[in-house]
């Protein structure tokens, strides 16, 4: 009886530590995707002909570049706490 239990024992252990694995590799995943996501935004904002008007008028440049850093340090923000 006692190498039954020391048997099932050692199971839950395993299977506990693979699922630490899984989903301590899904949190880098899901915080590579946020990452990727941002940095194309800011690829496409710059790259779209936005970068012109935000060199060329401050106001406006200020009006787009505050919100897309706003958002990306949101949800980089909830990712950090989420992930703690």
């Amino acid at each position: 009886m006692k190498e039954d239990k020391m048997a099932n024992l050692r199971f839950e252990y395993q299977m506990a530590q693979d699922m630490l694995r899984h989903y301590d590799n899904l949190n880098w995943l899901i915080g590579t995707i946020l990452i990727g996501g941002i940095l194309a935004m800011t690829g496409l904002l710059i790259g779209s002909g936005i970068g012109n008007i935000i060199v060329n008028n401050k106001y406006i440049g200020g009006v787009i570049c505050l919100p897309v850093s706003l958002f990306s340090f949101i949800i980089m923000r909830m990712w950090l706490k989420w992930f703690d």
